[in-house]
C-alpha cells in the first residue's frame, strides 16, 4: 500500500506547504517531480564566476501590525557557494528567519531577488523550489513510523519501492537511526525526532535544505552533540545548507561562513574565526563571544584609560574630546601570579568555575576592571587563588569612535604606553 495510504482523506487535503517543504520536494509540474540540473550562476550581475546554490539580491520586507510598518529584512544581499554551510546569526527579530521563509517561497519579498541553484524563484511557487526545510517543531506525522516519515517525500514523488526503500534505508544509517525504522515519534528522543526531520528533508535530495533553529527545542547537552553530527552530516552529502540560529556558538563551531544580522540588515559576514577576532561593529563585537568594554575620552592629544595610553600618532581617526569605545576580550589577556611577568598589576576579585576554563573578575587601578578568562590548568599551575595580586598584559584591543561612526577598528599596540 502507497505511504499516502495511512493518512486520511482529510489530512491528504489538508497537507500545507510548509509541509511539502520539510518532505524535501523538489520542482512540482503536471503531478510530477524534477530538479534543475544547472548549478551555475546565471543572473544579470556576470562578474560572479563562483557556482552559487543561493544568492539573494536587494531582499526586503515589510509587515504591517496595528497601523505601523514594520521593516523585517531592509535591502539585504548575500550568496551561499554550492556545497557549503552557512549560518544567518542574530538575535530575535533580526529578519534571519524572514529571509529563509522567503528563500522557501513561504513570505512574498516586497522587493528583491531571489536565486537558487543559478535560476530565478522569486516569484516561483514553494513546491516548484526544489529545497527542503527543516522546522524547529520537527513537524513530523504522528501516525507513521520513522520509516514512513522519511520515506513520504518520495512515495508522493512516485518512486520505485525499490528506491525508495534504499534511499530512506541509506538514510537510516547515515543518521544512526538503524533500529528505530519501526518506531513512531511519540517513542523518539527530541534529537532522534530532529535527526527523522532532516532525513526527510534529505530524502528526495534538494537543491538547498533551509534549517530554521533546528536545535532550539533541544536540551544543551544533546543540542552539542546535535551540531557536531551536523557538520559531519555535511560533510558527508555536501548539499548547500543555510542555517538559521541565535546561538553563536552553534554558528562558530559548524558552518563554513557567518552572517550576523541585526534590524533587518547584515552587520558582518566571513569565516567564523574572521568574525569573533575582528568585530566589524559595535554589535558584532558585543553579539559575538564575550567582550570587555570601556569608555575613554580623549584629551591632550591622548587616549587613556587604565593603565594604558596610546598616542594620537596611532590613531589619526580621534581628536580630542571624542568618546572611545574599547573592546578586548577576556581570552586575549596574559596573566601571572609572578609579580614581575608582566609590566602590569592587579588582583583577582572573584573567580568561576567553567569547567576546563576559569573566569577571573579582576580588579586594577583607578577602576579599570574587567573578565579574563583562562584555562582551568593555567590557574593552578600559577598559583592563582580569590584575593591575589597578579601580573598581566591585554594582547589586543578594539575600539569605536561614537562621534565618527559604527566601524570597529584595532588600536595601534605598539605605540602604546604605561
Amino acid at each position: 500500500m502507497s505511504i499516502v495510504g495511512y493518512l486520511s482523506e482529510k489530512e491528504c487535503r489538508s497537507v500545507e506547504v510548509s509541509e511539502c517543504l520539510s518532505w524535501g520536494f523538489g520542482r512540482y509540474f503536471e503531478n510530477e517531480f524534477w530538479r534543475l540540473e544547472t548549478s551555475t550562476l546565471r543572473y544579470s550581475d556576470t562578474s560572479t564566476l563562483r557556482i552559487m546554490g543561493v544568492v539573494v539580491k536587494n531582499l526586503s520586507k515589510s509587515f504591517t501590525s496595528q497601523k505601523t510598518d514594520f521593516a523585517a529584512v531592509r535591502n539585504v544581499s548575500f550568496e551561499v557557494e554550492e556545497g557549503a554551510l552557512v549560518a544567518l546569526l542574530g538575535p530575535s527579530g533580526s529578519g534571519k528567519s524572514t529571509i529563509l521563509r522567503m528563500i522557501a517561497g513561504l513570505e512574498q519579498p516586497d522587493q528583491g531577488q531571489i536565486f537558487l541553484g543559478g535560476e530565478e524563484v522569486t516569484r516561483v511557487p514553494t513546491q516548484q523550489r526544489g529545497v527542503g526545510f527543516v522546522f524547529q517543531s520537527y513537524a513530523l506525522f504522528k501516525q507513521l513510523t520513522v520509516f514512513q516519515n522519511i520515506a513520504f517525500g518520495l512515495q508522493v514523488r512516485r518512486a520505485a519501492k525499490s528506491r525508495v526503500k534504499e534511499r530512506v534505508n541509506d538514510l537510516l544509517a547515515l543518521l544512526g537511526l538503524e533500529k528505530l525504522g519501526a518506531r513512531y515519534p511519540h517513542q523518539l528522543s527530541g534529537g532522534q525526532r530532529q535527526r527523522v526531520a532532516l532525513a526527510r528533508a534529505l530524502a528526495p535530495e534538494p537543491k538547498v535544505l533551509l534549517l530554521d533553529e533546528p536545535f532550539g527545542a533541544i536540551d544543551a547537552k544533546i543540542r552539542k552533540e546535535l551540531r557536531e553530527w551536523l557538520r559531519k552530516l555535511h560533510d558527508e552529502v555536501h548539499v548547500t545548507s543555510l542555517f538559521v540560529t541565535h546561538d553563536q556558538e552553534e554558528a562558530l563551531e559548524i558552518c563554513d561562513k557567518i552572517y550576523v544580522m541585526n534590524h533587518g540588515v547584515i552587520e558582518q559576514a566571513g569565516p567564523p574565526e574572521e568574525i569573533y577576532k575582528n568585530p566589524a561593529t559595535e554589535f558584532v563585537a558585543n553579539f559575538v563571544g564575550l567582550m570587555n568594554i570601556h569608555d575613554a575620552v580623549v584629551q591632550g592629544g591622548r587616549l587613556a584609560f587604565g593603565p594604558y595610553v596610546f598616542p594620537q600618532n596611532g590613531t589619526s581617526d580621534m581628536r580630542n574630546g571624542d568618546v572611545i569605545r574599547i573592546f578586548f576580550r577576556p581570552q586575549d589577556i596574559y596573566i601571572s601570579g609572578v609579580s614581575n611577568a608582566y609590566a602590569l598589576q592587579a588582583r583577582i576579585a572573584r573567580r568561576s568555575f567553567l569547567g576546563i576554563n576559569i573566569k577571573l573578575d579582576i580588579e586594577a587601578e583607578n577602576g579599570f576592571n574587567f573578565v579574563a578568562i583562562i584555562p582551568e590548568h593555567i590557574f593552578y599551575q600559577e598559583k592563582l587563588s580569590e584575593g591575589c595580586r597578579i601580573s598581566y598584559q591585554i594582547e589586543e584591543f578594539n575600539y569605536v569612535n561614537l562621534r565618527a561612526g559604527r566601524g570597529m577598528r584595532k588600536l595601534v599596540f605598539v605605540d602604546y604606553e604605561i
